[in-house]
């Protein structure tokens, strides 16, 4: 893996590129996302030419750049372990002393009860995205509107940093993230839409798609707020600092 840098300086831009070739890439390919800009190509393509690649999607890049930043620093409050979200929502966390370990939302505010300091603040939160019956409230209303499913799947919940959804059609079973209803109602619906569908069609193809616009009109804008938000929200709960 190679570096170089766009440096722009009449607009302010300046990123650094990770770099790597392979003889089965086709393409130029671009990525950006947590782990930075990278670009992969063919080891036969002239590097000019990725350079140049690269330096045309420069404002693009930089702005997605700014974008992802601004998330970071706004789960950063989760990770210090002053904030969580529910169904979209930031709400302040309150963590005290009591007689029994419990943890209570309400529309302003969350208040994770322990009993010593032994307890893990994290996990009861977990558990909490777990047990808080958000997701299969939305799920249950999803199933109501496919009308090719006739035998509602068991719905499952669990943790991951990635994988939003899975559907195993053969054994009628879907399974979602745990942490599913952090995020706003239309992600979380647009997840079950997306996994139901599957039900009906396997493969990403065409007839999926066209099942999912058909009852996700606005699928593409959810799916990619869910797709950003989630990993983001994954890493400040484990990475969380409030116990």
């Amino acid at each position: 893996m190679k570096k170089f840098v766009i440096e722009d300086k009449a607009s302010g831009i300046y990123f650094e590129v990770k770099y790597t070739t392979s003889i089965n890439c086709k393409n130029i390919n671009l990525r950006v996302g947590s782990k930075g800009v990278r670009v992969s190509s063919n080891k036969h393509t002239d590097f000019s030419k990725v350079y140049d690649f690269v330096w045309m999607k420069r404002n693009w890049v930089y702005s997605y750049l700014q974008q992802l930043e601004s998330r970071y620093s706004a789960l950063q409050d989760v990770e210090d372990g002053n904030v969580v979200y529910v169904l979209g929502n930031k709400l302040p966390l309150i963590v005290e002393r009591g007689r029994c370990n419990g943890v209570i939302v309400s529309t302003d505010k969350v208040v994770v009860t322990v009993t010593s300091d032994k307890c893990n603040v994290a996990d009861m939160l977990l558990q909490w995205y777990k047990t808080n019956g958000i997701v299969e409230r939305i799920f249950a209303r999803c199933v109501a509107k496919c009308g090719f499913v006739y035998n509602p799947p068991l719905m499952n919940l669990r943790l991951s940093k990635n994988r939003l959804g899975t559907c195993f059609p053969a054994q009628n079973r879907i399974v979602l993230n745990l942490l599913l209803s952090a995020g706003g109602e239309q992600c979380i619906e647009t997840v079950c839409m997306h996994e139901l569908c599957h039900l009906k069609h396997s493969g990403h193809n065409k007839n999926f798609y066209t099942l999912l616009k058909k009852l996700q009109p606005d699928y593409k804008k959810y799916q990619q707020q869910a797709k950003e938000f989630y990993p983001l929200y994954y890493n400040a709960i484990r990475q969380f600092k409030g116990n």
